[in-house]
């Protein structure tokens, strides 16, 4: 290498801008040399790097970042040198705010600068924040941060009166309702309830009410009597408030009503809303009752005013002393001879007004006609429904209406049937039975009572004559079907049906008419100590499948009971097997036997009635054939197969039985039969050996036939001789004998010199100076030439 001087000059040691450095280089004897260097000297190249909570800003310009108050900042600075991407240490780094001016420490480690910051140090709002990074001799660099800080988002659902309705805006209420405002204000993403909340009912710029915290629940909740808002419409504003939460308020419109009211009016104990007028006779006194009550509630309402008003004066309704009611007690006198049309009013403030209009005629001295049938109280143009069989006692009572007391040796008749007999204990009696009407359907009693000098009263009632009620109930081998009166049975088992038939009390019913029909017609006996009907069906004189049989049960004046009863008849279930169970069979054939006789008994079973199935026609099928089974008794059939060889078989087992009554399904068995081990190994050793022996043979074959049975020059003539059978002209190398030879002379040559190490001479002798010219002659006499022809070529008259 150069022959030099090198000295290395630390650049940290230079001040930073323009430096003059001399060189001088001096030796005694010779010439000095000075050199005068112009070394700048700048700041080094920087990067700031900025993460903001683990997120990096460093390529995002401007940095605006959203905090929630409370919440904290990490902020960490990479301040790095450009060149070699270094940590720059020892470096200061400020983060600079309004009213906020903190460095940030180093993390040597990890080589970078952080801070936590709390968002409660900035303003609520947007804060802008400066970070300045600078250390002498490097390029300083500084950051721009936008902070938002903005309140903790929060939620708030409102209850009314129990009930979700945050959704909701509109709100009905009747005057005096109570109105409970529940409000869960809650922070946003803990859905924890925000305490110390202030939250305010307010109405336009008015505060009305402040909802307080419930001990014992997180919520905030008051209760409003809407009594205390009026009837109107009322516009409110929820108010939910806390300092560093969002704000939140909700706009209700609250609709209080007049209270809804219902008016209830009893004449003499009879409700006026159940008739169209009320009758009067001269002397009577008539009592006006009415209760006023709220609609919703039920709750009496006092201090209203209610009066009757239609006659010549008008009368309050006074409040009863003790009870809970309005009451008025006017003489029939008071009104006038006919029709009277009145009206009771009621009202009260914030309670809507109601009116009931009345009609009172006053008539003569009128009678109370009261019947009973069988002791319960019948109604005009009231109905019973009643059997043909049934036998009724009508009691009447015949009183004066206004006293009341009984009217004696009046004339109580049914018009067309009968008079009533009167009893010393004040009432009228007559038995009627129903067969004497001799008629079905809807039939009419009129009933008339009649006294001197009091007004005739008329009664009508309808009785319903219907026949007599039944029930049935169907029993198959005493197991109840009436839901479902179907089974399925083996054919030729026995069913025994079962048919209860009785009244609507429970009672049998005796001598009914009980039939079956299918293509046939059956009775039912009776069976008097069971109370019950029954027949035993032979499922023999059924078809197989379902069999629809219709059953009928009926009496005079009695309902008729059909029923539709399905009977699915089905082939008797089989099962063929070996007697000993077993489906596969192995039999090793004898060392000197090539075959072997094999015996089958095979078992065909009833699974139904139990028992072998005999006089079946079972037949078996191999690949060898086909036969019959021969029937051993009691169910077994026995098959023998002769001179079975080695050999896997599948056996087939069919079964059928005239009538065809049985559900037989085909049966196979596998017989495997083979040598024994020994024999098997002796027998794969000789094939293998014959295989050889044959591919040899074969080998030896086609290598005679291509090769061995011609000589070498004969196979070259004969391939040559085939090829003149070709439309082109083969392809024949033909080449000089002196070539051949000193071919033939290197390749033998260079075999013998790779045996000897040292190196052949250079004047090597030639094969033409050894090898006299003289023709050679070929397997076939024939002489090749020294020098190669051209094979003339053939004409094509002469190539055919």
């Amino acid at each position: 290498s150069q022959e030099q001087y090198t000295y290395f000059l630390n650049t940290s040691d230079l001040a930073q801008g323009v430096n003059f450095v001399n060189v001088l280089a001096e030796k005694e004897g010779y010439e000095s040399q000075v050199i005068l260097l112009t070394i700048i000297i700048t700041e080094r190249n920087t990067t700031i790097e900025i993460f903001l909570n683990g997120t990096d800003f460093s390529h995002v310009s401007p940095i605006i970042y959203t905090l929630t108050i409370g919440e904290l900042l990490n902020i960490t600075i990479k301040y790095k040198d450009w060149l070699t991407s270094a940590h720059i240490d020892l470096a200061s780094v400020d983060l600079e705010g309004e009213g906020l001016n903190k460095p940030l420490p180093e993390n040597s480690i990890l080589g970078h600068y952080s801070i936590i910051l709390d968002s409660k140090e900035l303003n609520r709002g947007v804060n802008f924040l400066t970070i300045t990074a600078y250390k002498p001799n490097y390029q300083p660099r500084q950051k721009q941060i936008k902070i938002e800080i903005i309140d903790k988002a929060s939620i708030m659902s409102l209850y009314i009166n129990g009930e979700n309705r945050t959704s909701d805006t509109f709100f009905n209420f009747f005057w005096g309702d109570p109105l409970n405002i529940t409000v869960f204000y809650q922070e946003n993403e803990s859905r924890q309830l925000i305490n110390n909340a202030t939250i305010e009912l307010v109405e336009g710029s008015i505060l009305l009410y402040n909802l307080t915290r419930n001990a014992n629940y997180e919520q905030y909740n008051r209760t409003i009597n809407t009594a205390d808002l009026g009837v109107g419409i009322r516009s409110l504003l929820i108010i939910a408030a806390k300092e560093n939460y969002k704000t939140i308020t909700k706009n209700i419109i609250i609709t209080v009503s007049e209270r809804d009211t219902y008016l209830s009016i009893l004449i003499n104990n009879i409700n006026a809303s159940t008739v169209s007028s009320f009758n009067f006779s001269l002397g009577e006194s008539i009592n006006i009752t009415a209760w006023y009550r709220d609609y919703d509630t039920g709750d009496f309402i006092f201090s209203a005013n209610l009066e009757l008003v239609g006659l010549a004066a008008s009368y309050s309704l006074i409040k009863h002393s003790l009870l809970d009611q309005y009451n008025l007690t006017i003489l029939a006198n008071d009104l006038s001879l006919g029709a009277n049309f009145l009206v009771i009013t009621a009202q009260k403030d914030n309670y809507t007004n109601l009116s009931e209009p009345i009609i009172i005629s006053i008539s003569e001295k009128i009678a109370d006609l009261q019947l009973f049938i069988n002791g319960t109280q019948i109604y005009y143009n009231g109905n019973k429904t009643v059997d043909v069989m049934e036998i009724l006692n009508i009691t009447a009572t015949y009183k004066d209406y206004r006293l009341p007391t009984h009217i004696p040796n009046a004339n109580i008749e049914i018009l067309g049937i009968g008079i009533f007999d009167e009893s010393p204990y004040n009432y009228y009696n007559l038995t009627l039975k129903i067969e004497d009407l001799q008629q079905e359907g809807l039939a009419t009693l009129i009933f008339i009572a009649e006294k001197t000098n009091y007004k005739t009263q008329t009664f009508q009632f309808f009785l319903k004559i219907v026949q007599k009620q039944t029930n049935l109930e169907i029993f198959f081998d005493n197991v109840n079907v009436t839901i479902d009166p179907t089974i399925t049975l083996p054919i030729g088992s026995i069913l025994n049906l079962t048919v209860k038939y009785t009244d609507i009390a429970g009672a049998h019913i005796t001598n009914a008419n009980v039939t079956l029909s299918l293509d046939f017609t059956a009775d039912l006996a009776q069976q008097i100590p069971y109370q019950q009907y029954y027949i035993i069906i032979d499922t023999s004189l059924l078809k197989i499948g379902v069999n629809i049989i219709s059953l009928e049960a009926k009496k005079p004046n009695h309902d008729i009971q059909a029923e539709n009863l399905r009977i699915q008849i089905r082939k008797i279930r089989t099962d063929i097997d070996t007697e000993d169970g077993d489906d596969t069979y192995t039999i090793i054939l004898e060392p000197a036997s090539t075959s072997e006789d094999v015996k089958f008994t095979i078992e065909i079973k009833n699974l139904d009635f139990g028992g072998g199935i005999e006089d079946a026609e079972v037949t078996y099928e191999w690949k060898h054939g086909d036969g019959d089974l021969d029937e051993e008794g009691d169910g077994l059939y026995e098959l023998t197969l002769k001179g079975v060889q080695e050999g896997t078989y599948t056996i087939t087992i069919t079964a059928y039985k005239e009538g065809g009554r049985y559900d037989f399904e085909e049966f196979e068995i596998t017989l495997v039969v083979k040598r024994s081990e020994e024999e098997s190994f002796l027998y794969q050793i000789l094939l293998v050996v014959a295989i050889i022996a044959g591919v040899a043979l074969l080998g030896y074959i086609v290598a005679y036939q291509k090769y061995l049975k011609y000589p070498k020059p004969v196979r070259k003539v004969r391939k040559y001789r085939r090829t003149l059978k070709r439309k082109r002209a083969p392809k024949v190398d033909i080449i000089s004998r002196e070539k051949a030879f000193n071919d033939l002379y290197s390749e033998e040559l260079g075999m013998t010199s790779k045996l000897v190490k040292s190196k052949p001479k250079e004047e090597v002798t030639t094969p033409s100076k050894l090898i006299k010219k003289k023709p050679l002659k070929s397997s076939d006499d024939k002489k090749v030439e020294e020098t190669p022809k051209k094979i003339p070529q053939k004409s094509q008259d002469n190539q055919k």
